[in-house]
């Protein structure tokens, strides 16, 4: 919620700026946004620290990651998305879009690279470790994934790599949920047992929403029976493939599960069984397949509540490697039990196999409390030499009615061009990413394009790029891009936005202005970007902040390709790696394992 003196200056910043062109420029000497680099301390683990999930204010608490292993390169994902249980992400693979093999080569066998992670695998090693604010998690504490309005509530997962309770390398996952001050455990409803082996069980917490009565539901995934033994041995133990039996890890196959907590009665430490829906869209169950569905988070509207997230459909006539799609749940409480009353999709998104083969997977991300819902898709069709993912939305109205799905970045700002988005505030305002402007490059039979933070502004239907929100003019009227620190930034993946327009993302920080210019000797860091008095006006018609395109100043940066400062730390092969996108085209097939 606005407060009364930023309401003033907005007004004001609208009278004095009007409705300005988005090109506009002022010749203001702050920038719209300012950055704070955070003190997160180093850890033994070399790459990060990775922005994940914030909470609420001018100055939120912060949670993040440090990782050992460079895999998310591999499969293309911003490295806060490393998340085993989620199926579809190790689809994205290098191989599943079909980039240059010798490209997907060098990302697979690279000092550090996701081969290194494959091992880590076999041997039941950690490859992650958790920050909140200033403090570096131990293997044991929980790796958050979603914070509430501050440090002490939260949700996320937690490995437990005792031998004893999996007969393979696997670590057993619980999810952890932290509130009032107590911790608790999410536990699976299912240990899995085969051929008199135990097989563990996986959970994992996502989101969560706080009912009325002092409840909370926390929504995630969690295993269900029939995760045959050969799912445990393909992760654990099978082929060191580039293309291979990775796509089965962890193991398990997963179900959209919710716990109920009651914080006031439950005592700390409480182990809490996940109650899973019985149900996918248009999927018959096969012992066989690997499926996976998950609640990403929740949202409600006068007495109803309603589960986001993501089944499953085999649409594609596949009964191994079926899709996930997009859905929401209907829910009814009986007690503490929880009632799955409807699952549906949003109108309008395709369901992947459907309507001539249009998407190949959908997803819901989150939702606001103006009924605003923010999902994403992957295309199952190529433009531009890119099978793109391009982020949507809808909104729940009054009415229960779902506004038909928008994908306002559908071949825009140019032909198969990326966007997904990772989070949205009750401004209506969503913060990922999207493809650099200049990089156009072809990707199927080449490499990855590389990526910039991304602002969306749903009121005025108009995307920004968030580097513009972070220079400004000096004294003579020049562009300056110089932070207050001293340092220069290029702002990579935005992961959360507060009410408070807070940004929280990670960033690359350069010393000086020769090494932004070129793309070299970058530092990874987490930042918070808060904004400037005069950041956002106010529209006069509906009463709505929109992004104040007058502050907007746009540094045309003559970018030198170089990978390997790109991830946090030195692959070693930066410059080959670009010499290699360009030589080899042997394509890898589009749902191969």
């Amino acid at each position: 919620m606005m407060k009364i003196k930023r309401l003033f200056f907005v007004i004001a910043g609208c009278l004095a700026a009007g409705y300005a062109a988005a090109d506009a420029q002022n010749e203001s000497t702050t920038p719209m946004y300012s950055i704070e680099a955070l003190d997160i301390p180093a850890s033994s683990f070399r790459y990060g620290p990775f922005a994940v999930s914030m909470g609420e204010g001018e100055s939120p608490d912060v949670a993040g990651l440090y990782e050992q292993f460079d895999f998310f390169s591999f499969f293309n994902l911003p490295p806060h998305q490393v998340d085993l249980g989620q199926k579809m992400y190790r689809h994205f693979s290098c191989r599943g879009n079909r980039i240059s093999s010798s490209y997907c080569d060098a990302l697979w066998d690279g000092a550090n690279m996701a081969k290194a992670w494959r091992y880590s695998l076999y041997n039941g090693t950690p490859n992650l470790k958790s920050f909140l604010n200033q403090t570096i998690a131990d293997d044991t504490d929980v790796i958050y994934t979603s914070l509430g309005n501050d440090a002490s509530e939260g949700v996320g997962y937690r490995y437990d790599y005792d031998s004893s309770l999996s007969s393979y390398a696997n670590p057993t996952s619980y999810g952890i949920a932290k509130f009032n001050n107590k911790t608790f455990i999410l536990k699976s409803p299912v240990i899995d047992r085969e051929y008199g082996n135990i097989l563990g069980s996986y959970a994992s917490a996502l989101g969560f929403v706080k009912l009325d009565d002092g409840r909370i539901l926390v929504g995630g995934y969690s295993n269900f029976p029939s995760a045959k033994e050969q799912f445990f041995y393909n992760c654990y133990a099978g082929n060191d493939n580039s293309d291979g039996s990775y796509h089965f890890c962890p193991g398990h196959k997963m179900q959209a599960t919710i716990w109920v907590i009651d914080p006031d009665r439950d005592p700390d430490g409480a182990e809490i069984t996940g109650q899973q829906t019985q149900s996918y869209i248009d999927y018959t169950t096969n012992p066989t397949a690997m499926v996976s569905a998950a609640v990403t988070s929740f949202i409600k509207k006068g007495d109803d509540l309603y589960a986001l997230g993501y089944s499953v459909t085999n649409d594609w006539g596949s009964t191994v490697n079926p899709s996930n799609t997009a859905v929401y749940w209907k829910l009814g409480l009986d007690g503490d039990k929880v009632n799955y009353k409807t699952v549906s999709e949003y109108p309008g998104m395709a369901r992947p196999g459907n309507q001539d083969n249009w998407n190949e997977y959908t997803w819901t991300v989150g939702a606001n409390a103006n009924g605003y819902i923010l999902a994403n898709r992957k295309l199952a069709k190529a433009k531009n030499s890119n099978y793109a993912m391009n982020l949507a939305y809808t909104r729940l109205r009054d009415n229960r009615s779902f506004d038909n799905i928008s994908y306002p970045l559908y071949n825009y700002p140019f032909g198969g061009v990326n966007s997904e988005g990772a989070a949205i505030n009750d401004n209506n305002f969503i913060v990922g990413w999207i493809d650099r402007r200049d990089d156009t490059r072809a990707i199927v039979g080449g490499s990855y394009r590389d990526s910039e933070a991304l602002f969306y502004d749903i009121n005025a239907g108009k995307y920004h790029y968030i580097n513009d929100f972070i220079c400004h003019k000096d004294a003579a009227g020049n562009t300056d891009c110089k932070a207050e620190d001293g340092k220069y930034y290029h702002i990579q993946w935005a992961v959360d936005i507060n009410n408070s327009n807070v940004i929280y993302a990670t960033a690359f920080q350069y010393a000086s202005k020769s090494d932004w210019d070129k793309s070299i000797n970058a530092t990874v860091k987490s930042v918070l970007l808060k904004p400037s008095e005069d950041a956002f006006i106010v529209d006069g018609d509906t009463g709505e902040q929109i992004v104040n395109e007058s502050r907007k100043v746009t540094y045309n940066r003559a970018v030198v390709k170089n990978y390997s400062t790109k991830r946090g730390g030195s692959l070693g092969i930066g410059g080959l790696i670009m010499l290699i996108a360009a030589s080899c085209f042997t394509l890898s097939g589009r749902r191969k394992f």
